[in-house]
């Protein structure tokens, strides 16, 4: 008769390169837990918090100054939205002419939000591509 045991059926298996410090502080840590490698991977996968790492990048003061300057433009613009949307919910009618204001604006936005992230991307790189 076999013997059957409950665990589930692995069938992916994960290779990594250790150096030689890795690898004894690794065997050390399965011999004071008692585990075998293998299991002291699956346990670590489900039990230690990964942090992210994050990157700063230095930024200037003219970088700064100009993206206080689109910031404030991008509040005259919401606060215009704020206005519209005010009129036409007191009013409970939409009115052709508010309609292309609110077009407007938006389009408006979505410029300066394109303008914020070019210059960001001048000063400190672009490594990515931005949807508006």
């Amino acid at each position: 008769m076999t013997k059957r045991y409950n665990t589930p059926h692995r069938t992916h298996p994960i290779k990594a390169m250790l150096t030689e410090e890795e690898y004894a502080g690794f065997s050390e840590r399965c011999k004071i837990y008692g585990l075998s490698q293998a299991e002291m991977i699956r346990q670590s996968l489900e039990k230690v918090a990964i942090h992210p790492i994050i990157k700063v990048s230095v930024v200037d003061d003219k970088l700064l100054s100009e993206i206080g300057g689109m910031t404030a433009e991008f509040g005259k613009a919401g606060s215009n939205l704020n206005q519209i949307a005010k009129v036409l919910n007191e009013f409970h009618a939409p009115y052709p002419e508010l309609a292309d204001d609110v077009k407007t604006a938006v389009s408006d936005l979505a410029n300066l939000k394109y303008e914020v992230l070019k210059k960001v991307g001048d000063v400190i790189g672009n490594d990515k591509t931005y949807k508006l």
